[in-house]
């Protein structure tokens, strides 16, 4: 309330503070369009766009102009503005209502502040320290450039005391905008150690920017800060800094008082790449032999490092002094040795006089990570722990301290610790499993199971048995590689995105390694390889039939004698899809997507698909219960298997007809079609006097496409058809055929006739054209029927006639909330260039929302005069992401980065060609290192070179240039080029796009 309260005597006192003559500023402003000297009416388009140079009269004011002058627009240069004390409270109190802080918003309106001289710096100085992010940032910005030196200091006072909570990040980035001198080094060392924590991290990401060697004096008085978080967050800094003199500093903090500071520092020293670090880090630990606390830090950055490089630091002549310290009074000195044991005790290959492994390392571990003695560095030595005791026992109870100490009661008298080395005896490959899985190249999770190896976890994901052989051969591979030895310690390495896990467990005995981000690790990738290579031979085991077989195992076992015999690549893969139909046709419905991907992807090779499994294949599609995309597919594949290559027998495709119609009725519509054209148009005729009228209305869409007059006379009779349902279909499928001879029927069923029938004639009529067609449409626009109005737009659309375009232009105007703007839309775009008088004048209307539409749709047809029309709305709305995505595409610029995309487009349409998109598309295809197509072979009709070049310009990973690219290849086709697919089929579509090319201009 207090706030708010704030706000308003704000702007009472800068409403009513006496100004006198000289504040009364009088700013030039834009009114949009009713006054021709605020802008320059463009030759295309007709379009006044804001411009601040030259285009209104000097402001009376007393100071010298400044580089505002050259700004480029922003939306504060479209609206209205008022150059006086009562703006600026108007502009204040806009920004402390902001709910939620819009950087672009708020740069916008300090803007404007600006503009308004000595009003805009006195609603600065007030709003500086309302308690509120934005009006804060605004008043910086203000200030910083507008201002004197007495502003600065006043910055500086608030920048040190109390801020808004959210305040403090915007702030120093709207500073260094403003100001980039303001906040030097000293500066932003005194904010790291400021009184709020958004603060001190604010002030750190900034000089993180800057690290470098000259930072380190500024850095020293922040490292004996009495703020633990202040030293901690500059022990980040030093770090970060390339140079020698660093490593003391962070050896220096090792005996920190605090143990967040001494833990950080140990962090930073394990992961610092310096050579140095091992060998000083090792000599505190010998320096006495009872541990101090900077030395146990010590032993904790080398356990770290241990870990996270995954190499062995301590060597076995550690264990009598650590032993020594585990016996020791000191809680933490215990728990590091324990730590550093634990590891120690890993890796040795020696199981004697190592004892201490399998009861007191653990025990004490286990009471660390309980907390049974806690200590001011408790903390520390808590995830160390954890870890180290989860690698010692298998066990993953985490954080959990009961769940450890009622396992450790349970198992203390009998537990034997876990080894980094695995013993390996002949006959023990039997017992092998290797599991694998990743995320870096995509999903994967499978497991390789010997022929004696315990049944894995479902959870390790596809299981894979392989036979003695196989395992021998990846048994010895691991043993060359040196997994089974203490040379490949298990654990985690690495950071970053994407994971790969080799588990590999032989004997009763397992190891596991983890890889972040990208690891180069050879070992790793030739048993990665090998394994892969497994699960490919062995692919066929996916395909396990459930319902002939008890277990995957006894599946195995049977059909793998098939598959150690010499085959043909066919044979393997007609084997492979004889499996998969089986295991679909038996599979649960959450299995069946992933088989049938499986199986079309498998049908792709000649000849894999044979006649046989047409019957197969009817089979699975009585297992769905709903026509979906899945029974589709499945349609479709039956129809491959059925055609004998001079299409679908009649007979067999009735047979799949009358199935899909009695499994999924009229939902199956697509499929009961495909049906009827794949096979030859005897079935058509024939449908055409069945007595279900679904089947009469297929049958009316196939013998459209037939020459043969027998066919026109079934057509005409299922246009008198008694069901509305199949006149109706008839009537559209004369349109879409394009019978003209049929033109006069389609007309009487336009004008009179079932609301259904209408509707398709309606639409039909405008496909076939002629004399009277439009005139049917325009009556049907006058009835009372919503459903025939569209269907009569939909035909006006599909006339692509001129004449409309005025009418369709209209239905457009009225916005995409209105039942016939998407046909309209359509048909303008389907007008091409005869549409654009039209959708200029629309670009002049009063409405910004039909200007808005008008510059869409131009855009998308490649016109330069929509640029400076969607400018405009892009000003007067910098969140309309579709427009500023259709800006990108059309000028081949991205402007949408900077929170100001408006004000962007409009500075760079100031300096650019203006009446040339192709222009635009050439520079950006000679940015991309892509030859430009040469000038005149993408004009007009276009030539094969220019048509070429576009297809080239297809496989760029730049989204906006191939969408460019794919509009310019759809106007010299004449037809829509659909979207790239997925990658991996680019390039044969790339292909066939050339072969349609070099058709198109042979």
């Amino acid at each position: 309330m207090r706030s708010s309260r704030s706000i308003y005597a704000l702007a009472g006192w800068l409403v009513l503070a006496p100004l006198g003559a000289a504040l009364q500023l009088d700013l030039p402003r834009q009114m949009n369009r009713a006054r021709s000297d605020q802008g320059d009416r463009k030759s295309t388009g007709d379009l006044v766009l804001p411009r601040n140079r030259g285009t209104a009269e000097a402001p009376e004011a007393t100071e010298a102009p400044t580089a505002e002058a050259d700004r480029a627009p922003t939306l504060g240069d479209v609206v209205p503005t008022v150059g006086d004390a009562a703006r600026a409270a108007e502009l204040v109190a806009s920004l402390a209502a902001m709910e939620r802080y819009d950087s672009s918003d708020v740069a916008a309106i300090a803007a404007q502040l600006e503009v308004l001289g000595e009003s805009g710096l006195r609603a600065a100085r007030a709003s500086l320290t309302l308690d509120a992010t934005a009006p804060v940032v605004a008043s910086a910005r203000v200030l910083l450039r507008s201002g004197g030196s007495n502003d600065r200091e006043a910055l500086g006072v608030r920048l040190a005391g109390k801020l808004p909570g959210g305040a403090p990040a915007p702030l120093l980035e709207a500073i260094a905008a403003a100001d980039p001198t303001f906040l030097d080094d000293a500066t932003l060392v005194e904010l790291l150690d400021h009184r709020q924590g958004a603060m001190r991290a604010a002030a750190q990401r900034v000089l993180e920017e800057r690290s470098r060697a000259a930072l380190l004096p500024s850095l020293m008085p922040a490292l004996r800060s009495e703020r633990t978080d202040t030293r901690v967050r500059a022990l980040d800094l030093v770090a970060g800094v390339d140079d020698d003199a660093v490593v003391p500093l962070l050896f220096d903090r090792l005996d920190d008082e605090s143990a967040q500071v001494a833990f950080r520092a140990a962090e930073l020293l394990s992961e610092h790449p310096s050579e140095s670090i091992v060998p000083k880090l090792c000599a505190s630990v010998r320096s006495s032999t009872l541990l101090f606390r900077d030395s146990a830090y010590a032993l904790l950055a080398i356990v770290e490092r241990e870990d996270r490089a995954g190499v062995a630091i301590l060597g076995d002549e550690y264990i009598p002094q650590l032993l020594e310290n585990l016996r020791g009074p000191d809680p933490f000195v215990r728990s590091v040795a324990a730590v550093a044991l634990a590891g120690i005790g890993f890796r040795s290959e020696s199981r004697e006089g190592t004892e201490w492994l399998d009861l007191e390392v653990p025990h004490q571990l286990v009471g660390t990570v309980m907390g049974d003695n806690f200590h001011a560095d408790f903390g520390s030595v808590q995830l160390p722990a954890r870890r180290r005791l989860a690698r010692l026992t298998g066990e993953r109870f985490g954080a959990d301290g009961p769940a450890w100490a009622r396992w450790w009661t349970a198992n203390a008298k009998t537990f034997k610790a876990r080894r980094a080395t695995i013993l390996v005896q002949p006959g023990d490959e039997g017992t092998l499993s290797v599991a694998v899985r990743g995320t870096v190249t995509g999903p994967e999770a499978f497991v390789l199971v010997g022929p004696q190896a315990d049944e894995p976890e479902a959870m390790l994901g596809e299981v894979l048995y392989v036979g003695p052989e196989e395992a021998l051969a990846l048994t010895q591979l691991l043993a060359r590689e040196g997994v089974f030895g203490r040379e490949r310690l298990p654990g985690q390495y690495g950071s970053g995105g994407g994971l790969r896990t080799l588990e590999v467990a032989i004997a009763g005995q397992s190891k596991r390694f983890t890889f972040a981000g990208v690891v180069d690790e050879p070992w790793f990738d030739a048993v990665l390889t090998m394994a892969r290579d497994l699960r490919d031979r062995n692919v066929w085991q996916r395909y396990y039939d459930s319902g002939e077989y008890a277990t995957r195992r006894e599946f195995w076992t049977t059909e793998r004698g098939w598959w150690l015999e010499p085959r043909t690549e066919l044979e393997r893969q007609r084997r492979l899809k004889d499996l998969a139909l089986g295991a679909l046709s038996g599979a649960l419905s959450g299995e069946r997507d992933q088989l049938l991907e499986d199986l079309e992807e498998l049908c792709r090779v000649d000849g894999a698909l044979v006649f046989a499994d047409f019957a197969t294949l009817r089979v699975v599609l009585r297992k769905e219960l709903i026509y979906g995309s899945r029974a589709d597919r499945i349609t479709g594949l039956a129809l491959r298997a059925a055609d004998g290559g001079q299409g679908v027998d009649p007979v067999l495709a009735r047979e799949l007809f009358d199935e899909l119609y009695e499994l999924f009725r009229e939902t199956s519509m697509e499929g009961l079609k495909r049906t009827v054209a794949a096979a030859p148009v005897d079935l058509a005729r024939d449908l055409s006097t069945d007595p279900r009228a679904l089947a009469r209305a297929i049958a009316a869409g196939r013998m459209a496409t037939s020459a043969q007059p027998i066919d026109l006379a079934l057509l005409r009779a299922l246009l008198d058809d008694d069901q509305d349902l199949v006149q109706a279909a008839a009537v559209e499928a004369v349109g879409a055929a394009g019978l003209e001879d049929l033109r006069t029927e389609v007309l009487v069923r336009a004008r009179i006739g079932p609301p259904v029938v209408r509707t398709a004639a309606l639409r039909a009529a405008g496909q076939l054209g002629g004399e009277g067609a439009r005139d049917a449409m325009m009556s049907a626009l006058g009835a009372d029927d919503a459903t025939l109005q569209r269907a009569a737009v939909e035909g006006l659309a599909a006339l692509r006639d001129p004449a409309t375009a005025a009418l369709l232009a209209s239905f457009v105007r009225r916005g995409p909330g209105t039942p016939h703007y998407a046909p309209a839309r359509a048909g303008l775009l389907a007008l091409g260039e005869r549409s654009w008088p039209e959708l200029r004048q629309l670009a002049q209307s009063d409405r910004i929302e039909a200007r808005r539409e008008a510059g869409l749709l131009l855009s998308e047809q490649g016109a330069a005069e929509a640029a400076p029309t969607l400018i405009e709305v892009l000003l007067a709305d910098p969140n309309d992401a579709r427009v500023a995505h259709e800006l990108a595409v059309l000028t081949c610029v991205d402007l949408r980065e900077g929170g100001e995309p408006g004000r962007a487009w409009a500075a760079w349409w100031e300096h650019a060609v203006q009446d040339d998109a192709l222009a635009w598309f050439r520079g950006a295809q000679e940015r991309a290192s892509i030859a430009a197509a040469p000038i005149g072979s993408l004009e007009g009709n276009g030539t094969r070179e220019g048509a070429l070049s576009l297809i080239e310009t297809l496989s760029m990973d730049d989204p906006l240039l191939v969408e460019r690219a794919r509009r310019e290849l759809s106007r010299l086709l004449g037809r829509v080029v659909q979207p790239p697919p997925a990658s991996e089929l680019r390039a044969e579509w790339r292909d066939l796009l050339r072969s349609e090319v070099e058709s198109h201009f042979g």
